[in-house]
């Protein structure tokens, strides 16, 4: 029910909703770069998806700063 409540206030901001828009293209442009990585270290370097962690680790912090900045 917050999560819905969250949407709605977002999308009733007119500069909360472009930020919401940005930050999710930015997240779907890390994801899909994330996955080219792993696919090139998959099948054409031929070595585990160990090496990746650095940019999933990398993720959940920026995640994790930026839950702990936003305000309450």
């Amino acid at each position: 029910m917050q999560i819905v409540a969250g949407f709605r206030y977002m999308l009733s901001h007119t500069k909360l909703r472009w930020l919401f828009a940005f930050v999710s293209v930015g997240m779907f442009v890390a994801m899909s770069f994330e996955l080219v990585i792993i696919h090139f270290l998959t099948e054409t370097v031929r070595v585990g998806v160990e090496n990746i962690a650095w940019v999933s680790v990398s993720n959940i912090i920026g995640i994790t700063a930026g839950a702990w900045l936003a305000p309450n």
